[in-house]
């Protein structure tokens, strides 16, 4: 996606919350969420890309297969993760982001502690 047409979507939908802030908050909350949606919509294809570059470079490297998963499962929290944060501190939801953005952290630290014990199993190896 062009990333013009990704701001004016962006500033769009931002001039038309401002001008529902005060009549109809659950509208602008929509708003918000379908202006999101429409955008990661319109990043899947170069995001295909992406996943298709980082696979390409772990297969050079050698790496084990698993550790790709391990990297796509952990930005694909962190992206969603950032979205409901994001969504919740519109919604003047502070503390409920707060909580979100733990939760978040401590997802991608449990889909990550495979990884954590490979490294430690390479620094054994290595100080034998």
């Amino acid at each position: 996606m062009d990333m013009i047409q990704t701001a004016g979507i962006c500033i769009a939908a931002a001039v038309l919350c401002s001008l529902l802030e005060r009549d109809a908050g659950t509208v602008k909350l929509l708003l918000g969420l379908g202006a999101a949606v429409l955008i990661l919509m319109k990043t899947a294809e170069p995001l295909e890309a992406v996943i298709s570059q980082i696979k390409s470079i772990m297969e050079e490297s050698g790496a084990d297969s698993e550790y790709t998963v391990i990297l796509l499962k952990s930005l694909g929290i962190c992206y969603i993760t950032q979205l409901s944060v994001d969504i919740c501190r519109d919604s003047s939801e502070n503390a409920l982001a707060s909580q979100l953005m733990t939760a978040g952290k401590i997802a991608v630290l449990a889909v990550s502690l495979p990884l954590f014990g490979a490294v430690l199993e390479m620094v054994r190896t290595l100080l034998e």
